[in-house]
C-alpha cells in the first residue's frame, strides 16, 4: 500500500506574475483560501498563504497545508497538533547535521532538479521562471528540521520554533512514505492542482507543498530525517524547513 502522508507549511503565499513571458515566483497571493475537502472558505488574512487540506478515498492518505499561525483538524475544531495513532518512538535518525549526508543530498538534489524543471518552462501548465534558482543546504534549518523529525509527530512545529539566526519565516514541508523520494514526487506532483493564471489551488484541493518547493525568494534547504510508526506502518519521516518562506 503506498501510504502518503505530506504536510507543508508556508508562511507567505504567492502571487505569480508573468513578466516577458516568464513567472516571477516571488509575490504573495492577493486572494489566499484555505480548504478541507469539498468545501473551501476565503481566509481573511489577505497576503498569506493561510491552510488548506485535502482528504482523500484512501483513509490512510491525509495532506494538510498550514502557516503555523493555527492549528486546526480535520473537521475544521482547534486541534493540538498531535496525532493519537503516531509514534514517538525514534527508529533512525540521520540529517540534520553540519555536514550534509549521502540521503540529505538526494534530498537537495531532488529539489533542485524539479526547481531547475519549473525554471526552464518544461512543466505543463506552469511558466518559465528565471527567478527559480537552485537551494543551497543549511545546517541551522536542518538541526531544526531533524529535531521535529525526532518526535515522529505528523504535524507542523511552530513557526517560532523553526526560526533561526538567519530566517526569521521559515516554511515547511513533511511527508511520511516508504522513501524520501516518493515523498518529494508527491510534492512535486501537486503542480497539477496549481492554477498559475487564477493564482490559486484547483477546488478542493492540495499544492502548498509544490508552491513552497518552487518559491523563488526561498534560498536555504535543511532536512531531517527519521523512521516512524503511522496507523500501523513504518514509515520515513521527511521534514524539510525552507528559508526563507
Amino acid at each position: 500500500m503506498n501510504t502518503y502522508v505530506a504536510i507543508s507549511a508556508l508562511v507567505t503565499g504567492i502571487l505569480l506574475a508573468v513578466t516577458l513571458s516568464e513567472a516571477q515566483y516571488n509575490r504573495r497571493y492577493i486572494y489566499p483560501r484555505y480548504s478541507y475537502g469539498h468545501q473551501s472558505w476565503p481566509d481573511s488574512g489577505q497576503g498569506f498563504w493561510s491552510y488548506g487540506g485535502d482528504i482523500w478515498g484512501d483513509s490512510n492518505r491525509y495532506s494538510w497545508s498550514d502557516n503555523g499561525r493555527r492549528d486546526i483538524s480535520h473537521d475544521g475544531r482547534e486541534d493540538s497538533g498531535r496525532d493519537s495513532d503516531a509514534s514517538g518512538d525514534e527508529v533512525v535518525s540521520v540529517g540534520g547535521g553540519d555536514k550534509i549526508n549521502g540521503t540529505m543530498q538526494i534530498v537537495l538534489d531532488l529539489h533542485n532538479e524539479y526547481r531547475r524543471q519549473v525554471a526552464t518552462g518544461k512543466v505543463s501548465g506552469q511558466p518559465a521562471g528565471s527567478n527559480i534558482h537552485d537551494l543551497k543546504w543549511n545546517s541551522e534549518l536542518a538541526k531544526k528540521a531533524q529535531e521535529w523529525a525526532n518526535k515522529c509527530i505528523p504535524d507542523h512545529d511552530s513557526k517560532t520554533a523553526r526560526r533561526t539566526s538567519q530566517f526569521r519565516y521559515v516554511g515547511q514541508n513533511i511527508a511520511y512514505n516508504s522513501d524520501v523520494q516518493k515523498g518529494i514526487k508527491e510534492w512535486f506532483d501537486e503542480h497539477v492542482n496549481f492554477n498559475y493564471y487564477a493564482n490559486k489551488c484547483a477546488y478542493g484541493k492540495v499544492c502548498g507543498h509544490y508552491t513552497q518547493l518552487v518559491w523563488a525568494k526561498t534560498t536555504d534547504l535543511g532536512c531531517g530525517i527519521n523512521m516512524c510508526d503511522y496507523k500501523g506502518f513504518k514509515l520515513v519521516n521527511l521534514v524539510c524547513n525552507y528559508g526563507t518562506a
